[in-house]
């Protein structure tokens, strides 16, 4: 299964929320990355068919999804980045609700709740009313709805915003679990929900594909721009001034500080291995002229 974005555009106005995007997806995970504000919601609402691009086609295994209606709605499942629940629901109730909606015959969705719902480590909570439910749990139920009709494509925007950090790697490994077989597009601004996961990155800015490839492959891109130094504080602030910082650590009187440039910074930097926030930062240093 291929789904293409052959130059698609969206325009508000006189300004572009996406510009002339080409970009082919196929199964696995994809991250798809950018600051608020780069287009990714915009993208996403555009693929599920909330929004209407103002050109350009989007094409499942070469059929024009606007052509294909309920056929192409039936291949997806979708958690938007702010779910509606009913709160005096109860997790069943709401479930069996959302099969009804999306006409899986009564029968079948008995048959296949208990297994979604140990898919999503929802078993011990399925009597339990929603407003009941952490919000790691509640995106938990928001997956289980999304998986009902088993999609073939499965979209997930900015997922684990106000999470915990457990909640967040649990729910990342159900999407590693549930991903079998699957296109699954997760947007997210939050680097390290997708880089143990992501098949393929898709970094966005300002409505533009800035790049895109595997994780080691983006993370290839810019070896030996990488530094990390030890200084003291007078040192480490001049530093700040000239130069991308990506972290900073003060251990007794030294500031380490990891340290994004094509030039060595310092004397004494010694280089490091590239992460994948440091190619997200990159973005934002080129951006800047940096």
């Amino acid at each position: 299964m291929k789904l293409l974005l052959d130059h698609v555009s969206k325009k508000y106005g006189n300004k572009y929320a996406l510009k002339d995007l080409n970009i082919e997806f196929s199964d696995g995970v994809y991250g798809i990355l950018g600051a608020n504000g780069a287009g990714k919601t915009t993208l996403i609402s555009i693929i599920t068919g909330i929004l209407q691009q103002t050109s350009g086609q989007v094409k499942l295994d070469g059929s024009d999804i606007k052509d294909m209606g309920t056929k192409y709605l039936d291949k997806i499942g979708y958690l938007p980045q702010y779910p509606q629940f009913y709160p005096n629901f109860r997790v069943k109730e709401f479930l069996m609700y959302m099969c009804s909606i999306k006409d899986i015959p009564q029968k079948k969705a008995k048959e296949i709740l208990p297994e979604i719902m140990e898919e999503v480590n929802l078993c011990d909570h399925m009597n339990k009313k929603i407003k009941e439910l952490s919000g790691g749990m509640r995106q938990r139920l928001g997956i289980a709805q999304a998986i009902l009709n088993d999609p073939k494509i499965l979209i997930l925007d900015e997922p684990t915003a106000g999470l915990d950090p457990g909640e967040r790697i649990r729910f990342r490994n159900i999407i590693s679990n549930i991903a079998k077989n699957r296109m699954v597009l997760i947007s997210t601004h939050i680097v390290s929900d997708i880089e143990y996961i992501a098949n393929q990155v898709v970094i966005l800015q300002e409505g533009k594909l800035n790049r895109m490839g595997t994780v080691e492959g983006l993370c290839n891109d810019i070896q030996g721009s990488v530094w990390k130094v030890n200084v003291d504080e007078m040192t480490a602030e001049e530093l700040m001034k000239n130069y991308l910082t990506s972290n900073i650590k003060r251990v007794d009187e030294n500031v380490l500080m990891r340290i994004i440039s094509k030039n060595k910074p310092i004397k004494n930097a010694r280089m490091s291995e590239p992460q994948l926030e440091d190619v997200f930062l990159t973005v934002f240093c080129e951006q800047a002229g940096i």
